[in-house]
Order: C-alpha cells, then sequence, then structure tokens
C-alpha cells in the first residue's frame, strides 16, 4: 500500500508513521461518546449531593429512588475496546509520500483505505478509559445510595457522607 509522493530525487527523509483503520478508530470514537453521555446522566443524578437540602430524609428517599430508577435503566459500562492492530508505514514530510511495504504475492491489488494515526487513536483510547473510570466511581456512589438507608435521625449524616464522596472527585 502506498501514496506516491513527489519528490524528484526520491524520498529519502523518510519518517515512521504508525497508522490505524479508520473503521476501528470510528467505533472507538462511538463508545467514547455513549459512554460520555452515560457519565454525563450519572453526574446529572449525584448533582443534587452538591447542595444542602432543608429537609435531608425527604432529599435522601427521592435521590434513593431516582438512583435506583437510573441504575435499572442504564446498561452495564461498556468494555474497554481491544487495542487496534497498528500498521507501520513511512513518510515522506517533503513530498507527503506513503509507502507501508508489504511482501509481495505476485497480485497487485489496489484499495482505498482510510487511516487515522495512531498517536490520535490512542488518545482517544485514554479518554475511554478516563470515562469508564468515571463512570465505574458515579456508579458505585449511586449503588450506595440506593442501598444504604440511613437509620432515623441520621439522615443529615448519610447525606453529608455522600456529599463528601461526591467531593473527594
Amino acid at each position: 500500500m502506498s501514496r506516491p509522493g513527489s519528490c524528484e530525487l526520491g524520498c529519502g527523509a523518510e519518517e515512521r508513521l504508525d497508522l490505524v483503520a479508520a473503521e476501528e478508530h470510528d467505533e472507538l470514537v462511538a463508545a467514547v461518546h455513549e459512554s460520555e453521555a452515560r457519565v454525563q446522566a450519572l453526574r446529572e443524578a449525584v448533582l443534587p449531593l452538591t447542595a444542602q437540602p432543608a429537609d435531608a430524609e425527604s432529599a435522601y428517599r427521592a435521590l434513593q429512588a431516582s438512583a435506583r430508577a437510573l441504575l435499572r435503566e442504564q446498561a452495564e459500562p461498556l468494555p474497554l475496546p481491544e487495542p487496534a492492530r497498528v500498521f507501520t508505514t513511512w513518510w515522506c514530510p517533503r513530498c507527503g509520500g506513503v509507502d507501508a511495504p508489504q511482501p509481495c504475492l505476485g497480485i497487485c491489488v489496489w484499495r482505498p483505505f482510510e487511516w487515522v494515526a495512531a498517536e490520535d487513536h490512542e488518545r482517544m483510547r485514554l479518554r475511554m478509559q478516563e470515562a469508564l473510570a468515571e463512570e465505574h466511581r458515579l456508579r458505585a456512589l449511586l449503588s450506595r445510595v440506593g442501598a444504604v438507608t440511613p437509620r432515623p435521625g441520621q439522615w443529615g449524616r448519610g447525606w453529608a457522607a455522600l456529599a463528601d464522596a461526591v467531593a473527594m472527585r
């Protein structure tokens, strides 16, 4: 696979260029957007914890009901996709030519391919890891909200403990 350049004397200053198939990158981008949307919904669910309620028991019970409903509605977090296959190519910064030497099979098949720089793909993969970590953290907090009911008279302390967990982010 190659994209010919226009260096008159041939490309002599080629640099390594690692690429990932754009199709794999597009799938990762879609997963990142889905995960970040889920994180946003979870953040909105814990937002009431950032304010001090006038009636801690009513606020806690309302938060508990909404946490349980959200966790029932929302599917489990997506798994982190496997790393994409990286193709090593050689790029000439003078003319833009790209070459990816392959073993010759005796037949030439030229198919257009769309590529993404492997470093861009890796940045998106790190963004996915961050979104998944945040999603797991928020789901755990909402699970605790849904599962723990303070003892009578301890609603304010329960609320404060959850608010501290949100603030520790």
